[in-house]
């Protein structure tokens, strides 16, 4: 979702994410795009599709990790105001294929120091909705790191997908390394941003 909601702040790099997403897969007509979608429609989508990119804004509730969330959008008597989709929402959500989600988001991955041992955030409960591989984020994230990495991640994993007839055959089976290549990559850009603060929050979790 590239405009702000309430107080959020506009993510201008969203838009290209989508365009570069489509442009990167083999059969566009395979992606489903959703601008300002609801949780309902979220939920839907994370049902039925075998690999859900979620760009927007993730807050992180770190005493309370279940009531962490993603924030989409809904209309409530004519004024679109946050609709928030909850880690309890989606530990009760039954991933479909259940292939790669990739959360571009803050926060995703953020837990109290305090309850490490619990790893409860949103990334994780993506992982127990039933996707084998999670992309998330452990802290803020500038909206071109964003963008680039996203980028980078998906040409590694649709390598060679012209040759496959759905997106799940074109998975490679190293989506770390598709990651970490991609993270590596985006580091060495440019001087401006070699600081890991700007590239090491994006973290992968699965097999």
């Amino acid at each position: 979702m590239e405009a702000g909601i309430g107080k959020l702040p506009n993510l201008p790099e969203v838009k290209k994410e989508a365009r570069t997403l489509c442009s990167l897969l083999p059969k566009p007509e395979q992606m489903t795009t959703l601008d300002r979608p609801t949780v309902s429609k979220a939920i839907e989508a994370i049902k039925e599709n075998d690999v859900v990119h979620l760009a927007c804004h993730g807050v992180a509730v770190l005493r309370n990790p279940t009531r962490s969330y993603l924030a989409l959008a809904k209309s409530v008597n004519g004024t679109e105001t946050i609709d928030r989709l909850y880690v309890r929402q989606i530990l009760e959500t039954k991933a479909g294929a259940g292939g790669i989600a990739f959360l571009s988001a803050c926060h995703t991955a953020d837990t109290d120091p305090n309850l490490g041992d619990e790893a409860i955030h949103m990334a994780t409960a993506f992982q127990m909705a039933g996707f084998s591989h999670v992309v998330g984020t452990m802290w803020n994230t500038r909206n071109r790191a964003c963008r680039d990495i996203t980028t980078y991640f998906y040409e590694n994993i649709f390598k060679g997908a012209q040759r496959v007839e759905t997106i799940t055959d074109s998975l490679e089976l190293d989506v770390a390394k598709a990651l970490h290549d991609a993270v590596q990559r985006f580091a060495k850009t440019g001087q401006k941003w070699r600081n890991p603060l700007l590239w090491a929050s994006f973290s992968h979790f699965g097999a």
